[in-house]
């Protein structure tokens, strides 16, 4: 079995090379082709171990395949609880957020405000079915560590990574 990525730029498809594929982070890198560029997000990178129960979130996903949508929330708990370990996510590698998140959502971003600024603070990856408004996002900081070997430098909010 040969599984292949691909990204669809202007209806045009291109092949993804994999880098990374991190299990317990639910996290894939993947190397652009030579000559394809996209453009950047815009938010700096921020400091997931800096969340405090309360700060402001905002997801920005693709619930049910329905299009680009933004929801509002709050970080409910800064380590997901050990009921994670059954799917193979880390708690420790996760926070809650009192938004439930959608299919579609995986993998989305979830950018904190600190100090009037937008920064990412973490990926989506999923919710408790049984809890309404009970989802969890894998820290920035975790995914970091596991690319930080893949990338040259990543400017951050308060730091620049090696």
């Amino acid at each position: 079995t040969k599984q292949e990525t691909f990204i669809f730029v202007n209806g045009e498809p291109h092949r993804l090379h994999g880098l990374l594929r991190g299990r317990h982070t639910d996290v894939a890198l993947f190397r652009l082709p030579d000559g394809l560029e996209l453009p950047s997000f815009p938010y700096e990178i921020g400091n997931s171990d800096e969340l405090h129960i309360g700060n402001f979130i905002y997801v920005v996903g693709n619930p049910m395949n329905m299009g680009f949508n933004v929801r509002e929330g709050i970080v409910s708990i800064v380590r997901a609880p050990e009921r994670l370990n059954v799917i193979n996510a880390v708690p420790a590698n996760a926070f809650m957020v009192s938004n439930g998140l959608n299919p579609g959502d995986s993998g989305t971003p979830a950018i904190a405000i600190r100090d009037g600024q937008f920064e990412l603070v973490g990926l989506t990856q999923g919710t408790f079915l049984t809890g309404q408004r009970l989802g969890w996002v894998i820290r920035i900081n975790s995914i970091l560590e596991k690319i930080r070997p893949y990338i040259g430098r990543i400017r951050t909010a308060d730091r620049n990574l090696p």
